[in-house]
Formats: structure tokens, C-alpha cells, sequence
């Protein structure tokens, strides 16, 4: 299953922003071929709103807004089980919503993850765990901070990614690592990364 993100730059209030995603959406019957229905919210909680249009004849053909008021930002995700038709809704809503380029979420983590560790999260979800060698470079140097927070956000950032990469720079942080909250992230993030090699083994 393919599933690509897209960040949302300087999004209206969130009942506009559902509004202007649906009728984004209805257009997509001409541009796509495809007749998305709203499902409603499929997650709620503290801080975390989760809204889903499903294809009439493919429900797992999707597209979900996430609402994230504890990292602060808004994001659209396009799913699909065709990766070619994935990426096609992906471009898509890069083309019909105004979105934070990637590299303006490094710039991000360069110049704000010791005022707010959460950018290593929007990184990671721009990036959709596509492999990007300055993001790694950026989590290896954040798992390595002196500042808790960001040293968390970079956990937080590398389970989300789960890279192989990341493998050996995880389990070293794990080891040295004296916060309780920060150190289960890291123990998550090495459970993701090895399930994740183990799947790639089985599949070759």
C-alpha cells in the first residue's frame, strides 16, 4: 500500500480547510477519474483529528486530512494500492493546494528544533519515509542534541522514517540516553526499523 503526504502551508481555519478539501476533492472525478466520499472522522484524539474520503468503488483508494494540534500543522494524505495512481493523487494535491516543500522542511529543523522539536516531525511526515540523505544527516545530528526535546523530536522522526540507516544511530542513542520519555521512543523506533528489515527480507 502507497501512502504520500503533502504539508499544508499557512492553512485556513479547520472548518474552511475541510470545506476546501471537499470541494477539491468533487473536481477530482474530471482531473483523476476518481469519485471520492466523505467517511467522516476515523480518529480523534487529544490533539489529533484524522478526516477520510474513500473511493465509491475502491475504499482502499482514500485520501486523509490530518488535523495535528500537538506538532501544530495540517497535512493531506493520498492512499492507494497502485503506486503509480498513488503518486498521481499525490502530484495532484501538491498541484491543488499550497504546500511546504521539503526543503523548506529541512530549513526548518536547521534553524527551529531547539525552539520547536517538532519540526522533525513535519520533516518526516513531508518526506512520506522516502530515503533523503541530508533529513538522515539532520536526525543523526538531533538524536545526538543535549536538548531533551530534541533529542525526542529526532526519535520521534526516525520511528516515523524507518530507515535502515538509522539502525545503528537509534541503538546508540538508546544506549546513552537518561530520559524514561525519550528513551521508549528510541526502543519504539528500533522495533520499526527491524520489523521493517525483516519485512524487505521476506519480500526478496
Amino acid at each position: 500500500m502507497c501512502s504520500l503526504n503533502v504539508v499544508l502551508k499557512s492553512p485556513p481555519p479547520d472548518v474552511e480547510l475541510q470545506q476546501l478539501i471537499e470541494t477539491t476533492l468533487v473536481g477530482w472525478k474530471w482531473k483523476l477519474g476518481l469519485l471520492l466520499v466523505y467517511r467522516g472522522v476515523i480518529n480523534e484524539e487529544p490533539g489529533m483529528l484524522v478526516q477520510s474520503w474513500k473511493e465509491a468503488r475502491d475504499p482502499e483508494v482514500e485520501v486523509q486530512a490530518v488535523f495535528d494540534d500537538v506538532a501544530n500543522f495540517r497535512y493531506i494524505t493520498a492512499i492507494a494500492p497502485d503506486q503509480n495512481l498513488c503518486e498521481r493523487m499525490w502530484r495532484q494535491l501538491k498541484s491543488d493546494f499550497e504546500t511546504v516543500l521539503v526543503d523548506e522542511l529541512r530549513s526548518a529543523v536547521r534553524g527551529e528544533a531547539d525552539r520547536d522539536a517538532n519540526a522533525f516531525m513535519r520533516l518526516a511526515v513531508g518526506l512520506s519515509a522516502q530515503f533523503d540523505s541530508e533529513a538522515l544527516s539532520l536526525v543523526r545530528e538531533g538524536l545526538q542534541s543535549a536538548d531533551v526535546a530534541v533529542r525526542a523530536g529526532a526519535a520521534e522522526a526516525a520511528a516515523m522514517l524507518h530507515w535502515l540507516q538509522l539502525a545503528g544511530d537509534v541503538k546508540a542513542a538508546l544506549a546513552r540516553e537518561t530520559d524514561e520519555g525519550v528513551a521508549n521512543v528510541l526502543k519504539l523506533a528500533a522495533d520499526i526499523i527491524q520489523k521493517s528489515s525483516q519485512q524487505r527480507s521476506d519480500r526478496n
